[in-house]
């Protein structure tokens, strides 16, 4: 499909601002494929981009980067903790496979027991914050 010169030009200005050929693509609704072939013919790269929107944008990835591997200390920590107290024996754990196994069904219960005491607490909530008005009242 052919665009016009104006959509090409549009997609040079936004890529000078810094904007990924995903966010081109989002707001333009042209393909990303597209967008990266236009890239390679028109030398359109980074090179466009001021440095300290370059930094700017690395401190940003890091600082979620990092976000992401806290998240998956804390995760593995609860891992570790369960773990712990695991008797393999009982457990019949003999595999990776069985740990697995064990592991996402122990989350699947867990997953429920939360949901279950979420329900209730909003149950409880609702029966304590209901007034009677005078049309719930039973007419005799």
């Amino acid at each position: 499909m052919a665009y016009p010169v104006e959509t090409r030009e549009r997609f040079i200005k936004l890529r000078k601002k810094g904007l990924s050929y995903s966010q081109i693509a989002a707001e333009t609704g042209i393909n990303k494929k597209t967008l990266l072939a236009w890239g390679k013919k028109m030398n359109t790269k980074v090179t466009g981009m001021e440095s300290e929107k370059i930094i700017h944008m690395l401190k940003t990835h890091i600082q979620k980067r990092r976000q992401q591997l806290e998240q998956t200390l804390i995760a593995l920590n609860c891992i570790a903790q369960e773990i712990e107290g695991w008797d393999l024996n009982r457990l019949n754990l003999k595999s990776p496979r069985d740990v697995q196994k064990y592991l996402k069904r122990r989350k699947q219960n867990i997953l429920m027991e939360y949901d279950s005491a979420i329900t209730q607490e909003i149950s409880d909530k609702n029966d304590s914050s209901r007034t009677i008005q005078p049309d719930d009242r039973q007419r005799t």
